[in-house]
């Protein structure tokens, strides 16, 4: 039963440290998205003056 359990949260521990990584890179390519874009959108609103 013992050796169960601890398969059981070693399997569980890898699946949640999987999960964390994939949020974190995502999380990563959504921010330089933004960044990319974020001048060229606050241009066409009309926010700032053209140089």
């Amino acid at each position: 039963m013992k050796r169960s359990v601890a398969r059981v949260l070693k399997i569980t521990g890898f699946g949640l440290a999987c999960v964390l990584a994939g949020a974190y890179l995502g999380i990563n390519h959504a921010y330089d998205q933004v960044a990319a874009t974020l001048p060229e959108v606050i241009k066409a609103a009309g926010c700032i003056t053209p140089d």
